[in-house]
């Protein structure tokens, strides 16, 4: 399981890509975590 730190610093950097313009799938996929992981 995530820590919380660490799960707010991936919501931050996936929300950093999608915002440049990447899709949500490709960057979970950075971070190696599920789309559905980043969904919940």
């Amino acid at each position: 399981m995530i820590n919380v730190p660490d799960r707010r610093r991936a919501v931050e950097l996936i929300d950093e890509a999608v915002d440049a313009g990447a899709s949500t799938q490709k960057a979970c996929d950075e971070l190696e975590i599920s789309l559905r992981t980043c969904q919940r």
